[in-house]
């Protein structure tokens, strides 16, 4: 009879603690709760280190966002950016011109003179950036190393021309390939 107190009065008492209280009193506010996947794009001062308002927030879905079709993004004024929770195995690609055309080369017959296109892979499940970081900084990242201040971030492909050197504030597109769950 004694083992049987023992037992049944804790558990009696953590199953009437989940039914009063509910689930939230055992678990801090937030740990069930998932965040959207996002990437935020940011204003700044080039002179600046830190960001200025949002000029952009996109979901982390498959799709080509060109800025110039999207009323709440603003095109040709992103210098920061920042990423959170997204899942591994998505790539990121921002560049500056609109359709995130595939060809980095001159197009003198289309008026194309792409300023720079930087390709980075989600290589750490739910990757979250603690800071907004700036372009300029993803200029100085080699491709296949993990950026500075963007934990879970590799960088796949960074074209920058050297000619025009043009970066901070021309973002105006950027294309999501999220990998498909598996089944």
């Amino acid at each position: 009879m004694c083992r049987f107190k023992q037992t049944f009065v804790p558990l009696l008492s953590t199953c009437l603690l989940f039914m009063f209280f509910g689930v939230s009193a055992v678990f801090p506010a937030g740990v069930m709760a998932e965040e959207t996947a996002s990437i935020t794009f940011y204003d700044g001062n080039d002179d600046d280190p830190n960001p200025g308002p949002s000029v952009c927030i996109l979901p982390i879905e498959s799709g080509i966002y060109d800025f110039k079709d999207i009323a709440e993004c603003v095109n040709d004024e992103a210098r920061f950016f920042r990423v959170v929770n997204a899942p591994s195995a998505t790539y990121i690609r921002l560049d500056d011109h609109p359709s995130c055309d595939e060809d980095h080369d001159d197009d003198p017959e289309n008026g194309h003179n792409q300023n720079f296109i930087f390709i980075f892979k989600v290589v750490k499940n739910h990757a979250t950036m603690e800071q907004p970081i700036s372009f300029s900084q993803l200029s100085g990242t080699a491709e296949g190393q993990i950026i500075q201040g963007a934990p879970g971030l590799r960088m796949e492909f960074n074209y920058i021309d050297k000619d025009n050197n043009q970066i901070n504030g021309k973002l105006s597109c950027v294309k999501i390939t999220r990998s498909a769950v598996p089944e």
